[in-house]
């Protein structure tokens, strides 16, 4: 098998049914459960086809949870507003660098 090596994911999520076969993150420690040879911590993402697998489709994709359009534009406040709080930092540093830079010039005059 030829492919690419990736490392093992995990984002907390919480498989619902262990009994079907569809897993909601690659982990080494719940493919573990499922298969009875030994793991390492990785997987392959095959470059080449193999036979027995068929093509993922977007229909096979599990549903949108309620919250998602929420969670994201949220997410993308926050990132505004970091960036407007980097900026507010960057101004704060110029305007205290230019009142120690005046006040020294002011005390060798």
């Amino acid at each position: 098998m030829t492919g690419w090596l990736q490392p093992p994911e995990g984002n907390g999520s919480v498989d619902d049914d262990p009994d079907d076969d569809v897993v909601p993150q690659l982990r080494t420690a719940d493919a573990i459960q499922r298969v009875d040879n030994d793991l390492y911590s990785a997987y392959l993402v095959s470059t080449s086809g193999s036979g027995g697998l068929e093509p993922a489709t977007l229909d096979s994709l599990p549903e949108v949870g309620t919250f998602t359009a929420l969670r994201n534009l949220l997410y993308a406040f926050e990132w505004w507003f970091f960036g407007a709080f980097a900026a507010f930092v960057w101004w704060r540093w110029v305007r205290d660098e230019q009142a120690v830079r005046s006040a020294t010039d002011a005390s060798v005059d």
